[in-house]
């Protein structure tokens, strides 16, 4: 099978964009992962403001025609879509229009759109990020909806807990969760790769979180034994039941079942490794599936990683990796493996 061709770019063009980072970001991250990627800057593709009677009289703009056939040349697209006023920004949005009103020959209405595959991403200083935006915020809403209408009665809502950033919304989640009868899980604040901005300042920890929520409902319940399960799971007066995980503060090491597979065939046994067993390698050698069995077993058998208890023990701690050194090493990043 052919790469998969994808065009990818930023719905802004400011001087330092978050969103212009994340498009070079994912642009990197695609290419490494087999992706035939092409990335742009609307810039080189400048506009004038949409306006009917304009295209009545000369047709869509050159540049609107050129970015369109574009589009349609590559399987996927994906756009980091600044966000503006809580919606997308005005040049993303005019670009759309535009090339929305492009139709060459025979072909059908909105052409571009079709039969292709978009990804969305957003990246923000502000408080709730590019999740300010409505398109955005409404698909997560509606798939949040389909989920349950679907029939899935284990939905699980994770939530970050950062201080000075949400650790006033707790309530408001539980709350969220409790009417949509799904499980909120919140996340302590981890030091893991990508994580450039922690500080332990940051941490909201279980036990504030607890302080807090106690506060507010009274009384909490802690449940049985996790077991080998990442959340403490804990239960209110009402009988609503949530889930802290506080692998930050509170380590769980000892009991962590867990490994990660990235895309491309890493094998990491902690979220905190810095290296790990190569797969891909194996299987495009030509392995066995008993040398397979044998080199997995090996590596699970002699396992004694404690990434999370190491970190806690650190009298100097700061992010695991510094934006360099992601840079040179992707799998560092702790959404190349997955939480």
């Amino acid at each position: 099978m052919q790469d998969p061709k994808i065009l990818v770019f930023a719905g802004s063009i400011r001087t330092g964009s978050h969103n212009a980072r994340l498009a070079a970001l994912a642009t990197k991250v695609l290419t490494l992962e087999g992706g035939n990627v092409t990335r742009i800057s609307l810039q080189d593709f400048p506009m004038p403001l949409y306006d009917g009677d304009v295209e009545a009289k000369s047709g869509p703009p050159e540049h609107a025609v050129k970015l369109k056939r574009m589009m349609m040349q590559h399987a996927g697209v994906f756009i980091a879509s600044a966000e503006y006023n809580a919606s997308l920004a005005p040049l993303l949005k005019n670009t759309i229009d535009w090339i929305s009103r492009v139709r060459e020959g025979t072909e059908p209405a909105l052409a571009a759109f079709r039969n292709r595959i978009f990804a969305l991403g957003a990246a923000s200083p502000g408080r709730s990020g590019g999740m300010q935006s409505l398109i955005a915020l409404r698909q997560v809403l509606a798939g949040i909806d389909a989920a349950l209408s679907a029939g899935f009665r284990a939905l699980k809502l994770d939530s970050v807990v950062i201080r000075g950033v949400n650790d006033d919304e707790l309530i408001d989640l539980l709350e969220f969760g409790r009417n949509l009868d799904a499980e909120v899980r919140f996340i302590e604040y981890m030091d893991v790769g990508g994580a450039t901005q922690w500080t332990r300042q940051r941490v909201f920890s279980r036990a504030a979180m607890l302080s807090c929520l106690e506060a507010h409902y009274g009384s909490i319940r802690t449940l049985k034994e996790r077991g080998s399960d990442p959340a403490e799971r804990f239960e209110l007066p009402n009988g609503y039941r949530f889930g802290i995980i506080a692998s930050t503060t509170t380590p769980f090491c000892g009991s962590c079942d867990r490994s990660r597979l990235t895309a491309d065939g890493m094998w990491f046994l902690c979220l905190y490794a810095k290296s790990g067993l190569d797969l891909r390698r194996l299987l495009r050698g030509a392995a066995s599936r008993p040398e397979l069995e044998s080199a997995i077993r090996e590596a699970w058998s002699v396992r004694a990683d404690r990434g999370a208890e190491e970190r806690l023990a650190l009298e100097e701690r700061g992010p695991l990796a510094s934006a360099a050194a992601l840079r040179e090493n992707p799998h560092l990043e702790m959404h190349t493996r997955g939480g």
